[in-house]
């Protein structure tokens, strides 16, 4: 992952080595994680969401 921090949260992206990915990440001080995808098609299918459930898994 790589970061960029302010007080609160630490913004990254994530990229396995399979090449899945997710947009954004957020984590706050607790460990919470968030994870964003963004999509600019009108349809959204379900391996748009590959890169989610590997982030889920680590």
């Amino acid at each position: 992952m790589q970061a960029g921090l302010d007080d609160r949260h630490m913004f990254s992206y994530f990229r396995d080595k399979e090449r899945n990915e997710v947009d954004l990440v957020m984590q706050d001080r607790r460990g919470r994680i968030v994870g964003i995808e963004a999509k600019t098609s009108a349809t959204v299918s379900k391996g748009d969401f590959l890169g989610l459930r590997r982030l889920e898994g680590t």
